[in-house]
């Protein structure tokens, strides 16, 4: 049966049904989608039967995957979350693979393999855990900043073990370099990387000058395609040359407006990546070997968690942080997926210990949402966060505030100054004993939890003060707010500019910018020593923050432009010069 138009329309009404049912039953959506896959595959109804066609869409599903990967891999990402990625990274890499290379011994001999197979199931799912985390409301949080700083190591670790693959079997590499690899196919490799690393970004400013977001999204297209096809052509996987075209895209200038364009098609191709591993699922291994099966997956899953949960307290993180990251790393990666594939290729594994591996990490894929699921049910039921001495609502406030740091004490002492009454929530249990110890209302727990802002009065508020400190839980909340309760106002804190704009693209209805007044006020201080009167200075204030305001309202409406925006706010700064010199000179 060829790959027809209907085949492909029923795999999609199938994966969307799945789906839906799955996220209505309080499941992961990416169960939906593997069960999908399973259906639609060689094990179901045949939508789609030969290797061909399965190799086909999987290797789409994961090029595409690691094309989005590497695009979020840039330098500034990476140097925001700084030592979190070398300190944590490395300590669960060490002894998640050292604890799993006692598993691995019981499965070939070989030292090397040994510590490649362990090194395999170490890596965690980038995709799986970016989606659960995100399905679960949890972006923002400590434990979800922990795990997406492990997940950004283990990425960069995974790429090395793709390169060094070959290298690590000796035997295997001998056997098959002159049909994989040539000194000059890789001369010729490195060359186009560095060629389209100068390249790139005059390529794109050509594009972009066009002003046809259809002409910069193909030309995205074009630049993973070209490099996944060089790569496979050079005997690598197609899946690195997808990752390190959006490495390379990931610092450009238009890296944001790349985003913008993908953004619709990330569901849509996390969807297929996902189908696709359901489609190859083979049963075969599990009822030929099943103790063998269940063993290792139990041993893998169970050695992944503990040695994450271990690694992260030996880290001196917070035990509950160190729990939730670790639930939420449990499974295997799709990099495992594709070593498996190279180790098909280049024959470093025999046929069926590859396909009880890959089973191992298909099965991890579905185990991993039920067990974060049961786990969340299970503490919740028995934890002490939202449960604590006096922390039961007894009458709704029409103000929440979240964060109860410096910016939310000030906002506080000032309502309560006007007797207009309001709940803090806050996450530093030290800072919630001494501020109850004034008789002041405030709770424990992460703010950005449904349960604990509908446990503090949400739904009969009218406004929400989000004062956290941390942008990302900043944003999370802000999303949360606005997704489940639409009617409440909210106002936001914002660091600087770009997180401004983030909170208003999410809803927020007013923003304000934590340095942008005190910074003002003390340069009118200034000012006043260079001659000019009270009256002058606070005039010339008003107008600079009324014409700021307006700037960034502006900017937020260009904000998919990037070449607009730029021009737009030189532009405007000196329009502001030239308005402020005419207020001085009446």
């Amino acid at each position: 049966m060829g790959m027809t138009s209907l085949n492909l329309a029923l795999v999609l009404m199938v994966a969307i049904s799945l789906g839906v049912v799955a996220t209505r039953l309080g499941l992961s959506v990416i169960i939906g989608y593997l069960i999908a896959g399973i259906i639609c595959g060689p094990l179901g109804f045949h939508f789609l039967e030969t290797n061909h066609q399965l190799s086909l869409l999987s290797e789409a599903g994961i090029a595409f995957l690691l094309f989005i990967l590497g695009l979020e891999l840039d330098s500034k990402r990476i140097r925001s979350f700084g030592a979190k990625i070398f300190f944590y990274g490395p300590i669960q890499f060490f002894i998640s693979t050292s604890l799993l290379m006692v598993v691995a011994h019981f499965l070939v001999e070989d030292f090397a393999q040994q510590f490649w197979i362990a090194a395999l199931l170490a890596l965690s799912s980038t995709a799986m855990a970016a989606q659960m985390l995100e399905q679960n409301r949890q972006v923002g949080t400590p434990h979800a900043e922990v795990a997406i700083a492990i997940l950004l190591f283990q990425d960069m670790a995974a790429i090395a073990l793709i390169v060094a693959t070959p290298l690590l079997v000796g035997s295997a590499l001998e056997q098959n370099s002159e049909s994989l690899f040539s000194p000059q196919k890789l001369l010729i490799f490195a060359g186009w990387i560095a060629l389209s690393y100068f390249l790139l970004s005059k390529i794109y400013s050509w594009v972009a000058s066009t002003r046809q977001k259809e002409v910069l999204l193909a030309t995205s297209l074009l630049t993973v395609l070209s490099f996944a096809s060089l790569a496979h052509w050079v005997g690598l996987s197609a899946s690195l040359g997808a990752f390190l075209a959006g490495i390379l895209l990931a610092n450009s200038n238009y890296r944001h407006q790349i985003e913008a364009d993908i953004s619709p098609l990330k569901g849509l191709l996390l969807g297929l990546f996902f189908v696709s591993v359901g489609i190859q699922f083979d049963a075969q291994p599990i009822v030929e070997r099943p103790i063998s099966f269940v063993l290792l997956l139990a041993a893998a899953i169970l050695i992944k968690v503990g040695s994450i949960f271990l690694a992260l307290r030996l880290a001196r993180l917070d035990g509950i942080v160190a729990r939730n990251s670790s639930l939420y790393l449990g499974q295997m990666s799709e990099f495992g997926l594709v070593l498996l594939a190279m180790a098909t290729q280049l024959n470093i594994l025999s046929v069926g210990l590859n396909s009880i591996l890959t089973a191992t990490i298909l099965f991890s894929f579905f185990l991993s949402p039920v067990l974060v699921q049961i786990s969340e049910r299970i503490f919740k039921r028995f934890s002490y966060l939202t449960e604590r001495p006096y922390d039961v609502e007894t009458r709704s406030e029409p103000v929440i505030i979240a964060g109860y740091g410096r910016v939310g004490q000030v906002m506080a002492r000032m309502l309560r100054l006007r007797k207009i009454g309001f709940t803090a929530l806050d996450h530093d249990v030290r800072q919630v004993e001494i501020v109850r110890k004034f008789g002041h209302k405030i709770y424990f727990g992460d703010a950005t939890r449904k349960d604990l802002l509908e446990t503090a009065g949400i739904t009969q508020a009218k406004f929400l003060l989000n004062c956290l400190d941390d942008v990302d839980s900043s944003v999370a909340l802000t999303r949360t707010v606005r997704e489940e309760f639409p009617n409440v106002k909210i106002w936001a804190r914002a660091r600087n500019r770009d997180h401004a704009m983030k909170l208003l693209e999410l809803g927020a209805n007013h923003v304000f910018r934590e340095t942008l007044h005190s910074s003002a006020f003390a340069t009118g201080d200034l000012l006043k020593e260079f001659g000019m009167t009270q009256q002058q200075a606070d005039e010339f204030l008003s107008s600079f923050l009324r014409y700021d305001e307006k700037l960034l309202k502006e900017q937020f409406d260009r904000r998919h432009d990037q070449e607009e925006l730029v021009s737009f706010t030189i532009q405007y700064n000196k329009n502001l010069e030239a308005v402020l010199r005419a207020d001085e000179s009446l």
